[in-house]
């Protein structure tokens, strides 16, 4: 099995740790007004944030995982390749 420990955008919150929709509401204010994790309103920060409480990893993870491409959320290519070569895939450049 293939060692996930240095993926920290996989690794799961501890039961019990979720987020208020409140302070989803603050971080994606946050993260929409700082400009650089591509979610351009609070509205597309929070859908994201939202996805994230769904996926079990944490906000700022999250944001560094998705983009934000016309309107909507698409995981980074890079996470992409991480998330195949965990699961045993292997890339032949």
């Amino acid at each position: 099995m293939p060692d996930t420990s240095n993926l920290p955008a996989v690794v799961a919150r501890p039961a019990g740790a979720i987020i208020s929709f409140d302070e989803m509401e603050r971080m994606a204010d946050a993260f929409a007004k700082s400009n650089l994790f591509g979610a351009k309103t609070k509205e597309q920060a929070l859908s994201l944030l939202m996805i994230a409480q769904a996926e079990g990893i944490h906000p700022a993870l999250a944001v560094m995982e998705y983009d934000i491409i016309e309107g909507k959320p698409a995981r980074k290519a890079e996470r992409l390749l991480a998330r195949f070569q965990m699961s045993g895939g292997k890339v032949v450049w």
